[in-house]
């Protein structure tokens, strides 16, 4: 019995080892580059954005974004007043904005959702 379950361990850890060095592992959905405070200043969180999806920020940064920058590759992300891409909103693509308080006055610590097309 221990030597079928070390076979399966085996070749459970080869064929991980195969996808790891897929092209396909390499893949990852764009990111949207949030930062608390203007000009990138950290703290910053990068979070993926499914395209098509509503995305609804963590807790912790609800209502705290003052610079976002979406990855080059996304066409376009709508950022949104309230949870579930509801309420205002607005339109940023690269290289994003790196003061909201100026560049998109009333948005400034007001993102709460975001949803993303590439």
């Amino acid at each position: 019995m221990h030597l079928s379950t070390l076979a399966v361990v085996v070749s459970l850890s080869a064929v991980l080892a195969a996808l790891a060095d897929s092209p396909d592992a390499a893949l990852r959905d764009p990111s949207v580059y949030f930062c608390k405070h203007v000009d990138f200043e950290p703290p910053c969180i990068y979070m993926a954005a499914p395209t098509g999806r509503c995305v609804n920020l963590p807790s912790a940064w609800n209502d705290e974004v003052s610079s976002l920058r979406p990855d080059p590759q996304i066409e376009s992300c709508r950022f949104f007043q309230h949870y579930n891409c509801q309420g205002p909103s607005f339109d940023a693509s690269y290289p994003g904005y790196s003061n909201l308080i100026n560049d998109v006055p009333g948005f400034n610590d007001q993102i709460s959702s975001f949803m993303c097309d590439y």
